[in-house]
């Protein structure tokens, strides 16, 4: 999977178009049913993706971060003030441009390849949901959490921490990516361990059997 996050210069653009956000890790972004009016775009940092029930109950969606955008419902919503369908928060510090949507096309004439980007990157976030989706009805947890490390993995960035296959998550932020319970994750982990197929040490996570772990997935899925 590329590596597709904007560009210096994009970033740069919808910053001046923008407003930048410093939150801190747990605080709301927004919440489901509250208009959708703005994009927002992970300068650094992490955010949640989540539902919640009557009864108490949540269920993360997805866990996204640095590089990557959210928000875009206000595609669809900034002329009619449809309300957004989910609630984001932070995991940890986090610093969010957030756009409105009616300024793009004032972007889009200072850098043309803006909307493009933004667009393979609501493509990307697509292309996410339906692996989290398929993940949820087709994988137990050892799948969901194979699945994950992959996925965390899957690009070499220095910035991000995962480089030589390191998941820069702890046990407890992987529970929460994974909606799964802390003690859950570390037993799933300590098996693929005992597999070879990552490497658990002291707050360190390696992947380092991608083919392994991969196999391991396929032969869960129909």
């Amino acid at each position: 999977m590329a590596d597709s996050r904007l560009t210096k210069r994009e970033i740069e653009v919808i910053g001046h178009f923008g407003q930048e956000l410093e939150l801190a890790a747990g605080q709301i972004v927004y919440r489901k049913g509250s208009p959708s009016e703005s994009l927002y775009y992970i300068k650094s940092g992490r955010v949640r993706i989540f539902d919640g029930f009557s009864s108490g109950r949540e269920v993360t969606v997805d866990v996204i971060e640095t590089g990557h955008i959210f928000g875009e419902s206000a595609f669809a919503g900034c002329e009619e003030g449809t309300p957004r369908p989910i609630n984001v928060m932070t995991v940890t510090d986090t610093v969010l441009i957030r756009m409105p949507v009616y300024r793009l096309a004032e972007a889009a004439a200072k850098d043309p390849q803006l909307l493009l980007h933004l667009l393979q990157l609501c493509s990307d976030s697509m292309d996410r949901l339906t692996r989290r989706l398929e993940e949820q009805c087709m994988l137990d947890r050892y799948g969901k959490t194979a699945s994950y490390l992959l996925d965390v993995t899957a690009v070499q960035s220095k910035e991000k921490g995962t480089l030589d296959g390191n998941v820069p998550y702890t046990h407890s932020q992987l529970a929460v990516a994974l909606g799964l319970n802390r003690t859950t994750v570390s037993e799933v982990l300590k098996y693929f361990d005992r597999k070879r197929w990552i490497f658990c040490g002291y707050g360190k996570v390696q992947v380092t059997d991608r083919a392994g772990l991969e196999a391991f997935v396929r032969g869960q899925m129909p």
